[in-house]
């Protein structure tokens, strides 16, 4: 079901001067790595906090909303990766990576240099070897993650479901219908919709407006598409819709994308 998960950069950036950050309680659009130089992050989800030391890398995960911020001295890398297997799933819904990645001088190494590789390639063109340590990058991480515990019989219900995640990966514009969505698993709306949310963790409205977020903020970093394009291209009324649910879910606005 799986095979190789496809690998595409939202957001890169080194942060070489002292800053103190502070983010809103947020869900991020994608695999975000961070790995700290000098200074210190703290960082909180609903079941854990954790301290980032010089060494140590922060990971995010889209089902893992965080709090987090930092000290006036702290220097890191950022790397934030839309990772996907088949029909748009996305692996965190199988593994459940470790909040602080502590001391991995191996991973460390490997994140600083992709993350200077795509500083050097501004517009973050990965050839080959990139792409090649960037699935490296994330191969590492699903080797430190835990598989998560599925109830028995759940793996099968995911199975059921990858007919309604195909159509919702190429969907444009708003939410099929239910009943449509519904009858691709068999299911009347209402077991359906209790069937996603078990077996995804959320509704398949959160999942598709989720979905159509990443891609707003892969085209607003890899063309020049105007605010207005995109929204139009993805479905929503008007830039200033599509700003708004933006800023709701990755906890800023597409200008600061």
């Amino acid at each position: 079901m799986s095979g190789a998960p496809s690998v595409e950069v939202l957001s890169h950036y080194r942060a070489s001067s002292p800053q103190q950050l502070r983010f809103p309680w947020r869900r991020p659009p994608g695999l975000g790595l961070w790995l700290v130089r000098a200074g210190q992050l703290r960082v909180e989800t609903a079941e854990e906090r954790g301290r980032v030391a010089p060494g140590d890398i922060l990971c995010t995960v889209p089902t893992r909303p965080f709090v987090q911020s930092s000290s006036a001295a702290t220097q890191h890398d950022g790397l934030t990766m839309r990772v996907q297997l088949g029909q748009g799933l996305d692996p965190w819904v199988l593994w459940q990576p470790p909040l602080v990645i502590r001391g991995d001088a191996v991973l460390a190494q490997r994140l600083g240099a992709v993350v200077v590789s795509l500083e050097a390639e501004r517009d973050g063109a990965a050839g080959l070897r990139l792409h090649a340590a960037l699935l490296e990058l994330v191969a590492a991480v699903l080797e430190l993650s835990a598989l998560r515990q599925a109830p028995p019989g759940q793996a099968d219900d995911l199975e059921r479901l990858l007919p309604v995640l195909d159509v919702l990966a190429r969907h444009r514009g708003p939410l099929p219908d239910r009943k449509e969505l519904a009858r691709l698993v068999g299911l009347g709306p209402s077991g359906f919709y209790r069937l996603f949310r078990r077996v995804l963790g959320c509704s398949p409205q959160q999942w598709y407006e989720r979905r159509r977020i990443e891609e707003a903020e892969r085209l607003l970093h890899r063309t020049n598409l105007s605010l207005a394009a995109i929204a139009e291209r993805l479905g929503y009324a008007d830039a200033f819709h599509l700003s708004r649910r933006f800023k709701a879910m990755v906890g800023h606005s597409p200008r600061g994308a």
